[in-house]
């Protein structure tokens, strides 16, 4: 496939995988790239999650029981964390020579401020990754983060919110857009950048509009972590092949709504009246999600992709589970 986004980010079928916290590492994303998608370590990918068969260094073997630092995301100190995402980049480069991304995570403006980020982007410019992943946690891209991101070769991905937000962001000079699928053809009358719809593309028929519309690419969540490959606990997985989307639990944190599959604590926090942001420290913030996906513990844990889970019929290697998506989407 030959289209623009494609193209510009050397990939063969323009399809990403959406990087979830904690929940990726380097065997993952380059089975994601192998199939000819661009695969994302996230934030703190390789923690906590089958590090026995995939560490390289003592960097994920860590004593802490609780991950997700409310402040900035991180589990670990810079140094740690730093060497967590080498050995996760080591385990891609032996897998796959296809290109693969990281995931740049930072509420702050200034990478001065964010030493755990700013190593990563040094460390993205020592292993020639040049595609990022730019999560600013309701913050839009400051100019200081842009500067060192170019300044490194890096091609920068960022979601947004409004016809406004992606006009001034392709003035700054950001490659990749994402949005959702409603925002699309006001996009695409106001800029030439590359888009993406974010998020709940998931059948053929979703995906045919989205291209319709103006989209260069989409990304998707939910078929990724249901794939043979996944970190997902094969229980949560079959759980999702079973599930409809009525059946669902759903709850606001403080970066949106999630959808989630029943279960203790998923239900609990889907009848609370709490805060967005009482919920996080209910859920145990991303341990309750690795206790949910990995462990597949949905009495400690929850879970968090797309509502539209009746598409998810079975579990398959990554590329044959995103056939039907591909099929879709037309060429050039």
């Amino acid at each position: 496939m030959t289209n623009k986004l494609c193209k510009l980010l050397g990939i063969h079928s323009p399809i990403i995988q959406e990087p979830i916290h904690t929940l990726t590492n380097g065997k993952f994303i380059s089975a994601v790239s192998e199939a000819g998608f661009l695969g994302f370590l996230g934030i703190n990918a390789g923690y906590h999650v089958n590090t026995s068969a995939d560490a390289t260094t003592s960097a994920s073997a860590s004593d802490s029981t609780t991950v997700g630092d409310p402040n900035n995301y991180a589990i670990l100190d810079t140094m740690t964390e730093r060497n967590l995402m080498n050995e996760q980049i080591n385990a891609a480069l032996e897998r796959t020579f296809r290109p693969f991304g990281v995931e740049i995570a930072s509420a702050k403006q200034s990478p001065t401020e964010d030493p755990i980020a700013d190593s990563l982007v040094a460390l993205m410019r020592k292993r020639r990754i040049t595609i990022a992943y730019f999560e600013g946690f309701g913050h839009l891209i400051s100019t200081a983060w842009l500067k060192v991101l170019k300044d490194n070769g890096i091609r920068i991905i960022e979601r947004i919110n409004s016809v406004e937000e992606a006009v001034e962001e392709q003035e700054k000079g950001v490659d990749v857009l994402l949005a959702g699928q409603e925002l699309i053809p006001a996009i695409r009358a106001k800029i030439p950048t590359a888009i993406l719809v974010a998020r709940g593309v998931v059948t053929a028929a979703e995906v045919k509009q989205a291209f319709a519309a103006g989209a260069d690419g989409i990304s998707n969540r939910l078929l990724f972590y249901t794939s043979e490959e996944a970190l997902t606990a094969e229980a949560i997985k079959q759980q999702y092949v079973e599930a409809t989307k009525d059946k669902l639990v759903s709850f606001k944190l403080p970066f949106g709504t999630v959808y989630s599959l029943p279960g203790k604590l998923p239900d609990n926090l889907a009848t609370s009246t709490s805060s967005p942001a009482e919920l996080w420290e209910q859920a145990n913030r991303y341990q309750g999600l690795i206790n949910g996906f990995v462990k597949g513990d949905l009495e400690a844990g929850w879970t968090d992709t797309e509502a539209d889970v009746d598409v998810v019929t079975k579990i398959a290697p990554v590329e044959q589970q995103l056939a039907e998506v591909l099929a879709a989407i037309p060429e050039g």
